[in-house]
């Protein structure tokens, strides 16, 4: 496996015919270990993210990107799983995740950046995938991924964070539902969610659900795994990822025409909008496969060979000697299928 995980940006605006021009695309972080999940600032000066260092330990951290000289602060210290988050719009507030799988423990926790003071605002799901979250234009709802434990449904849930205590409601269904929403992104006039949507037969759409109404718009079908939404702050496009046989690629489509079109950057998962200034950062992530033979029939213990290595990922190897030939999978083609190859 051949995995690299970073976070970087770039600006969009409107070209010719009002499409949206990628600029500048800077790298961001080099720590070793895995950067994952970033979350901006309003204001772009703040970048947080979650870093799994080699050792498997997972802590949120924040770097100043007006001072790149300076380490990146650490923002938690416990032994939890903290992931996804985000900011309030007034750039106090940080907001996410903290799980603790061994406990059954999952809190949604608000920290005041400058202090690192905590309060619990909800309780999440202490098991299953991200628990996705983002917060409303005028920050007064957090939307959240969390769990009905009387149907044993997960979904999105709405919490009042202007009221002590409040209890979430739920905004999705919950019973004979045949789908589940994961993740959702507020548009930027407060109205409407995106949300990722995965049926139960593992493809997923994209909606855009009116809140008041509920009336919903199909905008994306038929991808197989959403990695990530994020509104631009004209409120006119939204970006998202989408995986398809471990191949993460971006995308950004027109609300009002529909229209998609690709960001043409293979390995693009997870972005995050500063609303304030347009730049749009992102995790980078690739992620390659390749079969070894390694002999082990001497004396002498030989080092791995590479059998099959290349741009694809290639895994599950399977070798027959009355036939002489190997059969593996891979997903050169675009999707992962089976492969023969002779020895």
């Amino acid at each position: 496996l051949v995995m690299v995980s970073t976070t970087l940006w770039f600006t969009l605006f409107s070209g010719s015919a009002g499409r949206p021009v990628m600029t500048e695309i800077e790298r961001i972080t080099r720590d070793p270990g895995s950067e994952i999940h970033p979350s901006a600032s309003p204001n772009g000066q703040y970048l947080v993210y979650a870093w799994e260092r080699p050792d498997g330990q997972t802590n949120m951290y924040m770097v100043d990107l007006t001072q790149p000289q300076l380490r990146a602060r650490q923002l938690t210290f416990d032994d939890a799983e903290q992931s996804i988050s985000v900011w309030s719009n007034d750039g106090q507030f940080l907001y996410f995740s903290r799980r603790n799988r061994a406990e059954s423990i999952c809190d949604i926790v608000e920290m005041k950046v400058t202090t690192n003071q905590e309060r619990q605002v909800a309780n999440c799901p202490s098991v299953g995938g991200y628990n996705y979250l983002d917060i409303s234009p005028d920050d007064t709802q957090l939307a959240f991924r969390g769990y009905d434990a009387s149907t044993g449904n997960t979904g999105i849930y709405i919490v009042d964070l202007t009221t002590e205590n409040a209890k979430p409601v739920r905004f999705s269904c919950n019973i004979d539902c045949g789908y589940k929403d994961r993740d959702i992104a507020f548009s930027p006039d407060g109205k409407s969610l995106a949300i990722s949507r995965r049926n139960y037969w593992y493809s997923e759409d994209i909606l855009l659900i009116d809140i008041l109404s509920g009336e919903e718009q199909t905008l994306v079908t038929n991808e197989e795994d959403i990695v990530g939404l994020a509104w631009h702050p004209d409120g006119k496009h939204l970006i998202y990822a989408a995986q398809r046989a471990d191949i993460k690629r971006g995308n950004i489509i027109n609300i009002d025409t529909k229209q998609s079109q690709s960001l043409s950057i293979e390995g693009f998962s997870y972005p995050s909008f500063a609303k304030n200034t347009g730049e749009l950062f992102y995790q980078y992530q690739n992620e390659r496969y390749y079969i070894t033979k390694l002999q082990i029939d001497k004396d002498a213990m030989s080092s791995p060979f590479p059998v099959i290595e290349s741009e694809f990922s290639h895994l599950y190897p399977d070798y027959s000697a009355p036939a002489n030939a190997m059969v593996y999978v891979s997903n050169e083609s675009g999707y992962y299928e089976l492969w023969i190859a002779d020895d």
